[in-house]
């Protein structure tokens, strides 16, 4: 999904003709640069911010392997199932997210780290 082809008009020209296609190589180049800052932001922050850096991180490596865009529970299904153990804080950041659930940061935080370790050994397809 991209916001070239998902994006819905509600006043002027449509977005396909506005927004460049981007190919899957630039694309992976992107989100590298964008995981490793996400990779990077300090731990000690709210609960929201923890679910949004983990939500990012893991569409910056669903991305990645797939070469293509994604929204973000997408991506947490398809992470969870790459990486078992961080399904926790996948799923309190999922919750959190949706406004159903209570804020449980240590398990987001546990998962940032681990995937920080585990990044770069993610199946990709």
């Amino acid at each position: 999904m991209a916001p070239r082809n998902a994006s819905i008009t509600l006043v002027g020209p449509e977005p396909a003709t506005l927004l460049p296609e981007v190919d899957p190589g630039t694309l992976r180049q992107g989100l590298s640069a964008y995981l490793e800052d996400l990779l990077r932001r300090p731990l000690d922050r709210s609960a929201e911010d923890l679910s949004a850096t983990l939500l990012n991180i893991a569409r910056c490596l669903y991305g990645i392997a797939w070469g293509r865009a994604c929204v973000k529970t997408e991506a947490a299904t398809w992470l969870e199932l790459q990486v078992p153990e961080i399904r926790p804080g996948l799923r309190a950041a999922l919750l959190l997210r949706n406004g159903e659930g209570t804020a449980d940061a240590g398990s987001m935080r546990r998962a940032i780290v681990r995937l920080a370790e585990i990044q770069r050994t993610i199946e990709r397809p």
